[in-house]
């Protein structure tokens, strides 16, 4: 992903991104990261400072907007106030209900690789 200079993540559902996820994209010069329900707690202050330093102010409507927690729904995630991106612990309807049979522990998403086919 080195020679990568365009990168558009708009629109696939992101409530965040792993911290250095572009270290190695020395060429982005561009992203895109709008129409995603991002998730503006304290494990996203990185990259608020990390779009901060990459994408020019005339560029901010490509960084997207927090939709979670309600507090901070709608702000641009390139101008929302760091000291606001905090980490208050707050429960998830999955974590403790016993009625969908969670016990606190969260599903992670699974990749895998194969050919697409068609199922007709």
């Amino acid at each position: 992903l080195k020679f990568v200079y365009k990168l558009d993540l708009s629109g696939n559902n992101l409530r965040g991104l792993h911290k250095g996820i572009f270290n190695r994209m020395d060429s982005l010069t561009k992203i895109n990261l709008k129409r995603n329900p991002w998730k503006c707690t304290c494990k996203l202050t990185w990259l608020a400072n990390w779009l901060r330093e990459h994408v020019g102010s005339e560029s901010r409507r490509v960084c997207g907007a927090c939709k979670y927690p309600k507090l901070l729904r709608g702000q641009n995630l390139c101008t929302v106030p760091l000291e606001n991106l905090t980490c208050e612990e707050t429960p998830t309807h999955s974590e403790s209900d016993p009625s969908n049979g969670t016990t606190g522990v969260q599903d992670k998403p699974r990749c895998t690789q194969g050919h697409a086919s068609s199922s007709t």
